[in-house]
């Protein structure tokens, strides 16, 4: 019976494959959860308004679908846009920071910029890093472009990942990690996702 080269999956099994779908797999699980956690953010935001207009109703089970159905189908841009947004009405009540050279808006204006380039970052990650990965799984090549790309989209994501996690412990009344633990987030992250591969490519 003749074979369509379309049909055709990766017969590949070896070390070099299998280290890359390794990073592959912890890299794309790991921007899963920072995308869950803005929505989980934006959501008990969306809740607390809900609740305080009137819009959502507890004991409404269709009022409970709506509101979850309309949060899962938002997309995560949207998602950053609210929270965003939520941060410069709050700046605005606060005003300006004590013995502060960096005014509130500015510093909003960093996070915002943070929040889309993790989301870029994301995307790439989520839609252009496998690109082409089955011709070059099981290659040294391969398994650095994936590394090098992988490392450099998740440092974006991390450093966000991370303000956000404040927001939500400060949101939620959890405690905050000491400040080294918080300085050194990203790289444990990436270090994570790239395991011993990325560890090795930073010793001199």
């Amino acid at each position: 019976m003749m074979q369509s080269l379309l049909f055709e999956l990766p017969s590949n099994e070896s070390e070099f494959a299998d280290a890359t779908y390794s990073i592959l797999g912890r890299a794309l699980a790991y921007v899963v959860e920072f995308e869950a956690d803005f929505r989980a953010l934006n959501m008990v935001i969306r809740l607390k308004d809900g609740l305080n207009t009137g819009q959502v109703d507890l004991d409404d089970e269709e009022s409970i679908r709506r509101f979850f159905d309309l949060v899962l189908r938002t997309r995560l841009f949207e998602h950053i846009g609210e929270i965003v947004l939520k941060l410069r009405l709050a700046a605005k009540e606060v005003g300006a920071i004590a013995d502060s050279e960096i005014s509130l808006d500015e510093e909003i204006d960093y996070l915002a910029d943070l929040f889309d380039r993790a989301r870029k970052a994301r995307n790439d990650i989520a839609h252009e890093v496998c690109l082409g990965i089955w011709s070059e799984e099981d290659t040294h090549e391969g398994r650095q472009r994936v590394l090098r790309e992988v490392s450099l989209a998740l440092v974006p994501i991390a450093e966000a990942h991370r303000v956000l996690l404040v927001i939500i412990a400060a949101a939620t009344a959890q405690p905050v990690p000491i400040d080294r633990y918080l300085r050194t987030y990203s790289i444990r992250v990436v270090e994570w996702v790239c395991g011993s591969d990325f560890l090795n490519a930073r010793t001199p």
